[in-house]
């Protein structure tokens, strides 16, 4: 499936966008500080982390991280998934 994502950062800033460890994009915020990316993956149900790391232009040592964890939520007992609608 697709995974979208959005931030913030300093206008102009470059960051460095990782899926459980792997290289996921490099994105540049805009004028407004603004960002956003999207990508094909394929999640399984293990836990999963996203981070994004700016480094320092100059020194090109990092400046800054944040981190999540995700994972895909359990169906509630008796709901209907996309694939139980399928005939």
């Amino acid at each position: 499936g697709k995974l979208k994502l959005a931030g913030t950062a300093l206008p102009g800033t470059p960051l460095y966008l990782f899926f459980d460890d792997a290289p996921f994009a490099k994105v540049v915020a805009d004028s407004e500080g603004k960002w956003g990316v999207e990508g094909e993956l394929e999640l399984d149900d293990a836990p999963h982390t996203f981070r994004a790391e700016q480094y320092d232009e100059e020194t090109k040592l990092l400046a800054g991280r944040a981190m999540i964890s995700i994972g895909r939520a359990k169906a509630a007992p008796g709901a209907q998934t996309p694939e139980s609608n399928t005939p």
